[in-house]
């Protein structure tokens, strides 16, 4: 007989071959886990050759900033920086007489330096507050305002921001300040180096005896004498944030400029109030002042020493302040060997305390009797 007895009868009945269909289930199954542990072994294998490729570039990346990179940034201290400073004559009582500098863009001589500890508390504050709010938390550079930077120089061509005070003080010293994504990584590296060994105190101290603040200052402590004819340990709140509120742009901040602008209709003095304002209000923000100082310092009325229009007058010497002078590089010709630009150029710029015998009250009477043309023959 040809009927095969060995079948099952649901098999026979069907008369399908199970095992066949079974045998293909398998098949299938098989095809399906080798699919996925292929996948799975090229996704890992990708993985691995990306780990070891980044981790070789890594490698070649830091030798190349260790050996390379880092020793060409320098070691730059504020010693060293030699910045140009202001030469003052006194009078026989030790008043000043007659500051002598440098306006021109490359040195800016007038400046006079001061420590950390003649700057109050409350105008670090503000700086902080405006220019680098996570100032003592970060090691040289804000990862967080670096990352933002990034952002909106791809998704809105917005090259600024992101540098910390630490980077803008670098960046001064190196007078680095091409626009390029070459600079941006020197300028982090050096930060990050820099503040290995240079404390934030030093580094607050260096920016503000280093940075511009329009009208001819250099510095905080001749920035707080021109516009407010103090001493910086004296400025209060709101005259602190209006200072710091220039060094973003001076030509723009500077309320000694007497200009009004087209696209604003505003003038430097007006533009540097709002800019007060808004250092105020991030210092309230941030819990450096309480709500009773911002109100008061909002609706301090800021008296400068001299108005707009009385900056572009030229200082003419005196006959006493001349010879002075004329005495001062005599002596510095003579001294350091020197021709008298050079001379010139060490007055205007070395710091010099010059001590004179003028004595105010004699050239009052001197000028009381000159001027009188009614005394004259």
């Amino acid at each position: 007989m040809d009927q095969n007895y060995n079948e099952r009868p649901d098999e026979r009945a069907a008369g399908t071959p199970a095992r066949a269909k079974k045998k293909k289930k398998r098949s299938i199954g098989r095809i399906i886990a080798k699919t996925i542990g292929w996948i799975f072994l090229t996704v890992f294998t990708i993985c691995v050759i990306g780990v070891l490729t980044a981790g070789i570039f890594a490698k070649i990346f830091m030798t190349y900033v260790d050996t390379t990179l880092i020793p060409s940034l320098g070691d730059i201290t504020s010693e060293e920086m030699k910045l140009a400073l202001a030469s003052t004559i006194y009078d026989k009582n030790g008043t000043p007489l007659l500051t002598l500098y440098d306006n021109s863009e490359d040195t800016g001589g007038n400046r006079e330096l001061v420590k950390y500890s003649e700057i109050p508390r409350h105008l670090i504050d503000a700086l902080v507050s405006i220019e680098d709010h996570r100032f003592w938390e970060h090691h040289g550079v804000d990862w967080v305002g670096t990352v933002a930077s990034i952002r909106d120089t791809l998704l809105k061509g917005n090259t600024r921001g992101g540098s910390t005070i630490t980077q803008q003080l670098l960046r001064i010293q190196y007078d680095d300040k091409d626009v390029t994504v070459r600079r941006k990584f020197r300028e982090i590296c050096r930060a990050l180096e820099y503040e290995k060994s240079v404390g934030k105190e030093d580094i607050i101290t260096d920016y503000l005896n280093t940075v511009y603040f329009g009208a001819g200052a250099y510095g905080i402590q001749t920035a707080a004498k021109t516009y407010f004819g103090k001493d910086v340990s004296e400025l209060s709140v709101a005259e602190s944030a209006c200072i710091v509120g220039i060094t973003n742009n001076p030509s723009l901040y500077d309320p000694f400029r007497d200009v009004v602008f087209e696209k604003s209709g505003m003038t430097p003095r007006q533009l540097n109030k709002e800019r007060q304002e808004t250092i105020l209000w991030e210092m309230y923000d941030q819990g450096y002042i309480s709500h009773d100082e911002y109100v008061e310092a909002i609706n301090e009325q800021l008296k400068f020493v001299r108005s707009e229009s009385s900056v572009t007058e030229q200082y003419i010497y005196s006959y006493y302040e001349e010879t002075v002078i004329e005495d001062v590089l005599q002596d510095l010709m003579a001294q350091k060997g020197v021709n008298r630009d050079t001379a010139w150029d060490m007055l205007t710029e070395g710091g010099y305390q010059i001590y004179s015998c003028y004595d105010p009250k004699v050239q009052k009477a001197v000028d009381d009797v000159y001027t009188n043309v009614d005394g004259l023959p």
